[in-house]
């Protein structure tokens, strides 16, 4: 369960490239919003994360922010696996390109019920309900 996010205050950068400030000091709150290309990993790089002693609830909402990849026969250390490292208590995100629109609706609705709601929210049935609100459900919200 997520609890309500309420009486979080938001801070954060709009229209121009966070710097690692920026994000050292937001790991350090209860919940992280990246909405952008990618994860945000060019702008605060895996080996910055791990200078943390821990992550809070990530959204990663960006194209392919979770994806995992292989190299070779192993599996590369990708953005989720650095985010379990720091014990982020959940990090959602996209595992391939989709639709800005659709995840625009779908960050709108996920932000909004956590913001209005008073007690602690189900993660697996918010992410059920914000697919709904994709356009292209079978892509988007798979």
């Amino acid at each position: 369960y997520l609890l309500p996010l309420n009486q979080h205050s938001w801070k954060g950068v709009v229209g121009t490239k966070p710097g690692k400030e920026f994000f050292v000091s937001a790991f350090r709150e209860s919940a992280f919003l990246y909405a952008g290309h990618g994860s945000g990993s060019k702008y605060f790089g895996h080996e910055n994360m791990l200078l943390l002693d821990k992550a809070p609830l990530s959204l990663l909402m960006g194209c392919s922010s979770v994806k995992m990849g292989m190299k070779g026969r192993w599996i590369r250390m990708e953005t989720p696996l650095y985010y379990m490292i720091l014990q982020s208590p959940a990090t959602i995100g996209c595992l391939w390109d989709v639709s800005d629109g659709d995840l625009d609706r779908m960050t709108r609705f996920i932000i909004d019920t956590l913001v209005s709601s008073e007690k602690p929210v189900d993660l697996c049935e918010l992410l059920e309900q914000a697919k709904e609100k994709c356009f292209l459900r079978s892509l988007v919200g798979s």
